[in-house]
Parts: structure tokens; C-alpha cells; sequence
């Protein structure tokens, strides 16, 4: 069992930055909408976020952060939902490869974890402050993603090898 333990901590660790990423994104996107009130303190919206209800144009930046927490909230829970399953494939495959130890794996996987959450953090906190922000956590978490898509279609190649019979463990 230790040593189960031992394999899957690294993505099991990377599933947890992943869903962290997403209650940090709920939690600003909620604190933003709840936030823009009128000159008398009501909220300018309701809930659930309706963003389609008019505003006075006077709260135009209130709406318009709000807005963008919303869009921010989405993009961080459907990145998350794509790339969940990456770094389990790589955890399971990715020692089928030549040369690839269990721990390189484990190694590579909490590092590109730590990437992720950094730059979900980057993205979350510049897209509040401005769309334009929102481009160097996007960049750099696009890449962690494609760096775990690659990752996970040559350790299923790998081992389909060896399933195949064409290469030997």
C-alpha cells in the first residue's frame, strides 16, 4: 500500500492545486458580484448572476469587474476539467518509458503542479484587475497544459508498446 501511496501523491497533490484553483476562482467571482452595489447599498445583481439584467451605465465598472469574474470563474473550471486527467495518466504511464524512474515522474508532476497553480493564480488576480493582466497566467498555464498533454500521449504510446509487445519494460 506505501507504495501506491508513494506513486500517486504527485498527482493526487496536482488534483488538489487543480480544485484549490477553482474555490479561488468561485471565491473571487462571488466576492465580485456580491461586491457592486448602487448609491444606496443594494446589489446590482441577483442570484443567481444574471448578467444579461441591465445596469445603470454610472456602475458600468462594477459590472464590467463582475463580468469578468464571471468569464475568469468559467475558463478556471474548464481548464481544470480538461487537464485533471493529465497528470493521473502520466503518474500511471509514465514510468513505461525508457530512462523514466517513478520518482522523475513524481519530480516532474510536482513541479508542473506548482506551475499550474501559480500561473491559475495569475490569471484569476490579473483578469479582476484587467483583461490585458489576465495573458501571462493564461500563456504560462496553456503551456503546463500542453506540457501534461504530451506528456500523457507519449507514456500511453510507451506502454502501448510494451502492451503490444513491440518493445520489452
Amino acid at each position: 500500500m506505501e507504495g501506491l501511496r508513494q506513486s500517486l501523491f504527485a498527482p493526487a497533490a496536482s488534483s488538489v492545486f487543480l480544485v484549490a484553483g477553482i474555490a479561488a476562482a468561485v471565491k473571487e467571482q462571488v466576492g465580485a458580484r456580491y461586491s457592486a452595489k448602487d448609491d444606496e447599498g443594494n446589489k446590482l445583481y441577483t442570484h443567481p448572476y444574471s448578467p444579461w439584467i441591465e445596469i445603470d451605465p454610472k456602475y458600468k465598472d462594477q459590472a464590467d469587474k463582475a463580468w469578468r469574474a464571471f468569464k475568469m470563474c468559467e475558463n478556471v473550471k474548464e481548464w481544470a476539467f480538461f487537464s485533471m486527467p493529465l497528470p493521473w495518466v502520466i503518474a500511471v504511464f509514465g514510468g513505461s518509458l525508457p530512462y523514466v524512474e517513478d520518482s522523475y515522474v513524481s519530480y516532474f508532476l510536482g513541479v508542473t503542479s506548482v506551475l499550474y497553480g501559480y500561473a491559475n493564480y495569475q490569471f484569476i488576480y490579473g483578469y479582476l484587475e484587467s483583461p490585458e493582466k489576465r495573458l501571462t497566467g493564461f500563456k504560462l498555464r496553456m503551456r503546463v497544459f500542453f506540457l501534461w498533454l504530451s506528456g500523457s500521449a507519449v507514456s500511453l504510446l510507451g506502454y502501448g508498446l510494451i502492451a503490444a509487445g513491440i518493445r520489452s519494460p
